[in-house]
């Protein structure tokens, strides 16, 4: 991880393997940069703040182009993409919260930046597989008391990437394809 903090910059750039070793709950990591100090969190990611600024203030770009949703900016619910970010496709997250410079286009009092991965030289390739089943949990000590049963929680998460040359030192290329299964029931 980069730190950068002087009087007028706070910003922090994180590389993709940094992110992979965090025990995430998922592989959305736009919730990643929830882990900023000055962060005020509820319990759905989507009407976070920072630094008690309004969610209007928040700009999230994917390889320098805003990926925020607009339709909401003016509203509390600002903290969500369009493009999804899922931890396969991204290389970084720099997020910074002051001081802000022109690469950051200056827009926004945050900046939520992503980079994608590329291709190079060298062929790289990544299968995965997480799986999240109440089977795997205990229950809570609250519902154990009330002898109630354990929170359904199922999801799925599977795919791969894969990433090179097709004309070595010249053209390249890279692919991530990612599929979540998450029944719900009401």
């Amino acid at each position: 991880a980069v730190i950068e903090t002087s009087s007028s910059t706070v910003s922090t750039t994180v590389r993709n393997e940094q992110i992979a070793k965090l025990p995430l709950a998922g592989r959305n990591i736009l919730d990643f940069a929830l882990l900023t100090p000055g962060t005020a969190t509820s319990s759905a990611g989507r009407f976070s703040t920072f630094n008690g600024l309004p969610g209007g203030a928040i700009n999230i770009t994917l390889d320098g182009i805003n990926n925020n949703s607009q339709r909401f900016r003016s509203g509390g619910t600002s903290f969500f993409v369009f493009a999804p970010v899922r931890l396969g496709a991204i290389e970084e997250v720099t997020v910074s919260t002051a001081g802000l410079t022109a690469d950051e286009g200056a827009e926004g009092a945050v900046q939520v930046q992503f980079v994608t991965r590329r291709g190079t030289n060298v062929w790289r390739a990544q299968v995965f597989d997480q799986m999240r089943h109440e089977a795997l949990n205990a229950n809570s000590y609250f519902n154990k008391r009330r002898g109630l049963p354990k929170t359904k929680i199922r999801q799925h998460e599977f795919g791969a990437n894969l990433g090179g040359p097709l004309v070595r030192g010249r053209l390249f290329f890279f692919t991530n394809y990612e599929q979540i299964h998450q029944p719900g029931e009401s």
